[in-house]
């Protein structure tokens, strides 16, 4: 539990200043473009997401579990990596070129393909700064990969700001800094990996890589469309300024992911393989993982539950407060996400990658058709009970599949009590602040936080964490 723990805070740390750095683009968006625009922006971003995970072909995650595997190929490894992945990415960028005209104007209802153009230069930049990025992973280089997630961020946060603010280029000028500041990190990364290079061709690394790599892709795009299409759906259905309000609440939701996903996921990839392959005790160690990922998450998610007004008021204009009761509804969506993450390590360890794909794919159809169906009768807030509904059946099924090899203990009774502790929280960010509630809130707070952590049996782990992160 220490080393996962040291790495985390490495990565946390560095995750939470580069998103933090992020964030802070939030406003700069919601201030200087109409809720129309920004709905149309997030709309683009879906875009950019679902382009960018096509691009990058599955390689950088295959790239570590056969660099775990190998030890004595892992510098043909990277190589092949960086050749497979810039193939594939220039490829789908091409194809992307061609037919941009008519993509983003059936998709996003918008005709303007120079928007769409720098879309795709973004996509470009954001996977292939992924490459160097998984090899830091791999090689426990944490320090190093924060500080150039770091330098991405703040990349963005200039040019962007640059070009929205002084520029005036609001849409165009925001995707436009993601692919110069991107661009300019893959280069300096880049070159500081070109010692490790071994410029041998080997099909049969090239061929793994693919069949790693390929089922990635499908899952991945199945995720996106449980958790980002509905934009695309509401601003052609319900138009760009439901769209905007949507989006709003969905990101700040998405604050459970920034906080406790995504320094979890750099570490647990090559974290889990350690266990699995040289662990006697992995079942009872998977365990005490779970218990403590869960408590984590529950305690953000009662935090973004019941402040989630405040939240908004930090990230926009009041206008955006009619999406209140997305957030706490996006961030169990977002918590049943991460456990879903913590099991998909099993499918990596058997080669069976097309088992998730089509788990996956089950509950990206099911999260389109509800919202095809429903958005004809109901406003943008019941396409997160939707997303909510897929994500808890790619969980079950996930759950389910695991389960029949890895017998560990879920704790799932300690888990509904973090899901009712939200539910609670929930309600009561939807009142009307007056001095009685917001003491309310910080004491509802205070006894979630304490429940949580007594629960969960996160006192240890805090106080270790506070330790690790001080002596940095």
């Amino acid at each position: 539990m220490n080393r996962i723990i040291k790495q985390s805070a490495i990565f946390g740390i560095g995750n939470i200043i580069s998103r933090s750095i992020a964030i802070l683009l939030v406003p700069l968006y919601t201030r200087h473009m109409t809720v129309e625009e920004f709905g149309i922006f997030s709309a683009g971003l879906t875009l950019y997401t679902v382009l960018s995970i096509i691009m990058k072909g599955g390689g950088p995650a295959a790239m570590l579990k056969l660099y775990m595997e190998d030890s004595g190929k892992r510098q043909k490894i990277i190589f092949l990596t960086y050749a497979y992945s810039l193939s594939v990415t220039l490829l789908v960028g091409a194809i992307s070129m061609i037919f941009c005209a008519n993509l983003i104007k059936w998709l996003i209802g918008i005709d303007s393909t120079r928007i769409f153009t720098i879309i795709i230069l973004s996509a470009i930049s954001e996977s292939l700064i992924e490459v160097p990025l998984n090899i830091f992973r791999a090689k426990e280089k944490s320090k190093i990969f924060a500080f150039f997630s770091v330098l991405a961020s703040a990349l963005t946060l200039i040019f962007t700001y640059f070009l929205i603010v002084v520029m005036n280029m609001r849409i165009e000028g925001a995707f436009l800094g993601m692919f110069l500041a991107k661009g300019v990190v893959f280069i300096l990364s880049t070159i500081m990996l070109l010692p490790e290079f071994s410029l041998i061709w080997d099909k049969t690394i090239i061929k793994e890589i693919f069949i790693l790599g390929a089922p990635i892709v499908i899952s991945g795009l199945s995720m996106w469309f449980v958790n980002m299409s509905d934009r695309i759906i509401i601003t052609n259905i319900r138009g760009g300024y439901e769209a905007g309000l949507y989006s709003l609440g969905n990101r700040i939701g998405t604050l459970l992911n920034i906080l406790i996903l995504t320094p979890f996921s750099l570490v647990w990839g090559v974290e889990s393989l350690k266990i699995y392959y040289n662990s006697n005790e992995k079942d009872a160690i998977f365990s005490s993982y779970f218990l403590k990922i869960s408590g984590f998450c529950f305690l953000v998610g009662a935090f973004l539950s019941l402040f989630a007004g405040e939240m908004i008021s930090v990230f926009a204009t009041a206008e955006y407060m009619k999406s209140i009761i997305v957030i706490p509804i996006i961030s169990v969506s977002n918590i049943l996400y991460v456990l879903y993450y913590f099991h998909t390590f099993y499918f990596m360890i058997i080669r069976k990658t097309y088992v998730l794909t089509g788990i996956v794919s089950i509950g990206a159809v099911l999260n389109i058709l509800l919202n095809l169906s429903l958005l004809k009768y109901f406003d943008y807030r019941i396409v997160s009970l939707t997303n909510l509904v897929s994500t808890f059946l790619i969980y079950i099924l996930t759950y389910r599949e695991v389960s029949k090899k890895i017998k560990f203990d879920h704790n799932l009774k300690k888990v509904l009590i973090g899901l009712i502790i939200i539910a609670i929280c929930a309600v009561a960010g939807l009142l009307k602040n007056s001095l009685f509630v917001i003491v309310m809130k910080i004491l509802l707070m205070a006894v979630s936080s304490t429940l949580v952590i007594l629960i969960f049996k996160l006192d240890g782990v805090v106080k270790q964490g506070l330790k690790r992160i001080l002596r940095l």
